[in-house]
């Protein structure tokens, strides 16, 4: 500047200021060649001169805005382009950051938003320039001055933001107003929406409180509505309030699907409020509908629980661990219990009402009746009723089950004993016209006297299974098989577990056993020249008769195997009498004896021998078997719903109808057709020893054909497998005695006789077999350790006394030194799979010196001198069985 004045001294001259264009023209007219230099003018504050500016072109813009239609779009920005790009130079020109202006403008929209100038979306533009700044700007770039004021800026914004999320509360509708909603959706488009600050928190309780009241409000106003409808807590009030508290809950859902800060959660919050005050209500409503009797609205009262369980199970899933637990559950104890009432009502005429209407025929082929199949249907519906309920509390579920469990298991027994009634009514239906007409048709009586001079005789068949008391098998049969289906839906296996005692009745127990007339030995009436007639009474100490035998004829040692059922209540006393049939009069008694039923002495739930002496002489075996203890113990539950393999429908009075046929055909030694005298000295052949049973086969072939066409495969091999069992008692019966330790009157048999015995037993073998037919029975069931024990009394029975008894006593030392080098058995071992089949077949390859000695000895009950021996070895026997809890039963128990 002065060496322009000393060169140019007319510049100094001038008192008027020229102008810029002026000055330029005379400095060109100097034609001095100087070089071109640019200046940027800084103001002394240019950070306070920026913001100063910033605010005067938003006060500018505002004002420009105001005066614009209000459906035309403007910018989110405020600023024009002008004011925007003159900014924009003043920032660059004058050094400052694009961090600084990015804060700076943040701030001053936010100013803006608070003083109610600029919406809320301009502070969401005003973030997103600041984002944008911070891609080319990393925050980390920052000076820490910027970053601390960027972080007070950004708490301002978001307690502006809470500030107007209050505020929303306050309105009309509160919660679901516009403006409430507008404020949480433009919280939560937020970048960083904090609420750590001191001040923030306090704002964050007062929105919690609002909405909590408000939630309380919401409800009190509506129930008071419904209160004025209904006039009083009915059920419909209470469905009515559930239902809109759970609409409400569904609705703030929608709205409201995510948190609005981590402290605000605004369905929970409403919800606890809510559901607070209808559990409440609940509770009032439900003990006024048990308090006026429940009786009639039990469905209404269901209606009740399941909406409870929704709304908890709601409560639990928007509330989590913070879930209320109201007791609703406990509310509901009396009306499941009043449910079950009404339910042990009902089945009373269930089996009543399937009975009446069921006419016995198959609904499938070999398949059960209508009866049973809607009694189980009747079940069925009752346990899923219970089960969908999905009571929370398993403890509880447990006891509503057990007495469930206790209801079926009455039902189930009141049908099975109407099917056993009808079952044994059906075996003692005599057809008494056709009996007539055969007697007096003369050709019948010819045949009959020319078929009594030949020699021949006739199995009278006592009971001929019909199509409809095989549809009854089956029926029972399917009552098995359903049961189980009832074990796995009542979930009995987890329940089981748990103890339901504390909650059982004070009402005396009642308690199941299974008494099984086994036999009697050394019967005799003074005065009778033969054996006599014998037949069994079971009574109680009332004279109250609980079981009677059928008449075994002519027999001294009789072996009656039928089994009662007896209830008893505790401890009781029985008597068995023994008396001989007549004809006409009274019957004469042969002995009596007296059982104790205990069930102190049988909580193994094993069955057990006993051996009673008579009055008079001789002596009768029981067996007794604990089946099922009424309770609501701990396993009652098992016991009840599984009663398939502990308490069969007893079949022996029918089995012992068709045992009374072959008995005939088996009973007598003797040939049933005369042999020549040739015949007589080289035996009957096969064919006349298999013709001497052939009314026999003729009459199971009968009988099989109604079997097999009308019972299902697993009644029918049922069946077959117990007729068989009795045959083989029925074929060792005839050629020897009982074990015992008493000589035997029984005749030892010739060898023509017992050849005859044990064709018959293969005769019927091979019959009961069929050549493998489905049908038939497998042959591991026929062939059985019992079928090979008689066979091998061939191989003892003509043996001498003395070697008996030598084969006896080897057969001792082989047992005891096999049961000596036996491998214990041990946890261990029992879980090893391979290790238990392995046993099975090291068991299987041993010879049964056992079963041997045991006929040997049986034997030997037939030969004279032997008793002191039989008692010795018996004695010995049962000390090794003793030491075999598996095999721990009463030797005399089958002593005849």
């Amino acid at each position: 500047m002065l060496t322009m004045m000393q060169r140019n001294p007319a510049l100094t001259q001038s008192s008027e200021r020229a102008s810029i264009h002026d000055v330029a023209s005379q400095l060109e007219c100097t034609y001095l060649d100087l070089p071109v230099h640019n200046f940027t003018f800084i103001p002394p504050k240019p950070a306070d001169l920026y913001t100063d500016l910033l605010s005067r072109c938003l006060d500018h813009d505002l004002e420009i805005l105001k005066t614009l239609p209000e459906d035309e779009d403007v910018s989110l920005g405020i600023l024009s382009p002008e004011h925007v790009s003159l900014l924009g130079e003043c920032g660059t020109r004058w050094r400052l950051s694009a961090p600084f202006r990015g804060r700076l403008f943040l701030n001053a929209i936010l100013d803006k938003q608070i003083q109610g100038e600029v919406p809320t979306a301009c502070v969401h533009e005003a973030t997103v320039m600041l984002q944008r700044i911070q891609q080319e700007w990393p925050l980390s770039s920052w000076a820490t001055s910027e970053r601390t004021a960027l972080e007070e800026i950004l708490d301002r914004r978001n307690l502006c933001f809470l500030n107007n999320i209050e505020a929303g509360l306050h309105t009309d509708k509160g919660y679901h107003s516009d403006e409430f909603l507008e404020a949480v959706d433009d919280w939560k488009m937020l970048d960083r929406p904090s609420t750590s600050r001191g001040d923030m928190k306090a704002t964050v309780d007062r929105i919690s409180n609002r909405i909590k009241s408000q939630a309380f409000s919401s409800y009190i106003e509506q129930a008071s509505e419904r209160l004025d409808l209904e006039g009083s807590k009915t059920g419909a009030f209470a469905l009515y309030m559930a239902t809109w508290v759970e609409k409400e809950a569904k609705k703030l859902d929608r709205k409201f699907c995510n948190p609005i800060t981590s402290e605000i959660d605004l369905v929970p919050l409403v919800l606890r409020q809510q559901l607070t005050l209808w559990a409440r209500d609940l509770e009032d409503t439900v003990q006024i509908l048990v308090a006026e009797g429940a009786d009639g609205r039990l469905e209404e009262l269901f209606s009740l629980y399941r909406k409870a369980s929704k709304l908890a199970d709601m409560g639990e899933a928007f509330m989590g661990i913070d879930s209320i637990h109201f007791p609703w559950a406990p509310l509901f104890s009396p009306v499941i219990h009043l449910w079950l009432d009404q339910t042990a009502a009902k089945t009373r005429g269930w089996t009543e009402q399937a009975l009446t209407v069921d006419k016995f025929e198959p609904c499938s082929p070999n398949g059960p009746s209508s009866s049973v199949t809607d009694l189980f249907d009747s079940f069925r519906s009752s346990v899923s009723f219970m089960m969908d309920l999905n009571w929370p509390d398993e403890h509880q579920l447990a006891v509503f089950a057990t007495r469930l469990a206790k209801i079926i298991s009455l039902a189930i027994n009141e049908y099975c004993l109407n099917i056993e009634r009808l079952f044994f009514e059906d075996m003692r239906r005599v057809d008494t016209t056709q009996t007539a007409a055969k007697e007096k048709a003369w050709l019948e009586k010819a045949r009959s006297t020319l078929a009594s001079l030949q020699g021949e005789r006739k199995i009278q068949a006592f009971f001929n299974f019909t199509s409809e008391s095989c549809v009854k098998l089956n029926n029972i049969e399917s009552a098995r098989q359903q049961l189980d289906q009832l074990y796995d839906q009542m979930r009995v296996d987890d329940l089981s577990a748990y103890e339901t005692s504390a909650v059982i009745s004070k009402r005396p127990q009642a308690f199941l056993f299974t008494v099984k007339i086994v036999l009697a030995e050394g019967l005799f009436l003074d005065g009778l020249q033969k054996a006599p007639d014998s037949f069994v009474i079971l009574s109680d100490e009332h004279g109250n008769r609980y079981a009677k035998t059928r008449t075994i004829v002519d027999d001294p040692d009789p072996r009656w195997d039928e089994s009662f059922d007896i209830h008893v209540k505790g401890d009781a006393w029985f008597m068995a009498t023994i008396r001989h049939r007549n004809l006409s009069g009274k019957h004469d008694l042969l002995g009596r004896a007296y059982l104790r039923l205990d069930p102190g002495q049988y909580v193994d739930l094993m069955s057990k021998d006993i051996l009673l002496p008579l009055d008079s002489r001789g002596h009768i075996l029981l067996r007794m078997t604990p089946v099922l203890r009424h309770t609501l113990s701990r396993t009652s539950i098992k016991m009840v719903l599984k009663p398939a393999t502990t308490r069969p429908l007893d079949y022996n009075e029918a089995l012992g109808k068709l045992s009374a046929a072959y008995r005939s055909a088996l009973g007598t030694p003797e040939y049933t057709i005369p042999p020549t005298q040739d015949e007589k000295r080289r035996g009957p052949s096969d064919t006349d020893i298999e013709a001497a049973i052939h009314p026999l086969l003729d009459y199971l072939d009968t009988n099989n054909h109604t079997l097999a066409s009308t019972l299902s495969l697993d009644a029918m091999q049922m069946v077959m497998t117990k007729l068989w069992k009795q045959i083989l008692m029925t074929i060792e019966a005839l050629i020897v005695p009982p074990l015992s330790d008493k000589p035997s009157r029984m005749r030892a048999l010739s060898d023509g006789e017992l050849d005859v015995a044990l064709k018959w037993l293969k005769f019927l073998r091979d019959f009961f077999y069929v050549g493998g037919d489905a049908s038939g029975v497998p042959l591991s069931v026929l062939q059985s350790a019992k079928f090979s024990e008689i066979l091998s009394v061939r191989i003892y029975y003509d043996w001498s006394t003395d070697d008996l008894m030598e084969e006896c006593i080897r057969g001792f030392q082989s047992t005891l030194k096999h049961r000596a080098l036996k491998p214990s058995k041990t946890l261990a071992s029992q879980r090893n799979l391979g290790t238990i089949r392995a046993r099975k077949s090291a068991k299987k390859a041993v010879p049964n010196t056992a079963g041997n000695t045991e006929m040997i000895m049986r034997i030997l009950r037939m030969r004279q001198g032997t008793q002191e021996f039989l008692a010795q070895q018996i004695q010995t026997l049962s000390v090794v069985k003793l030491e075999n809890p598996r095999k721990g039963r009463s030797l005399t128990a089958r002593g005849r």
